[in-house]
């Protein structure tokens, strides 16, 4: 796992699903640290309404790394389909 792995390298299609996923993973972050912030500040009401936002991140997170490695598998290149296992 020492090199970067590059997606864009193979396919559009894999640098848009790779795209997605992150976009996914970084809106998951995002609304983690909100639900932190409600946490700390005891605002009871705000963390009400982003229990919701939290499932709902991970699930989109999680769609996008099964259609990016869905497409991974696709490919020929035993390296590349063993990159996107991980």
């Amino acid at each position: 796992m020492g090199d970067i792995f590059s997606p864009s390298e193979h396919c559009r299609e894999c640098a848009r699903l790779w795209q997605e996923f992150a976009d996914a993973t970084n809106a998951q972050l995002r609304i983690l640290g909100q639900q932190q912030i409600a946490f700390v500040q005891q605002d009871s009401a705000a963390l009400a309404g982003l229990n919701q936002a939290v499932a709902e991140a991970a699930a989109r997170r999680e769609m996008a790394s099964d259609a990016f490695k869905a497409h991974a598998a696709t490919h020929g290149d035993a390296k590349f389909k063993e990159r996107a296992a991980e």
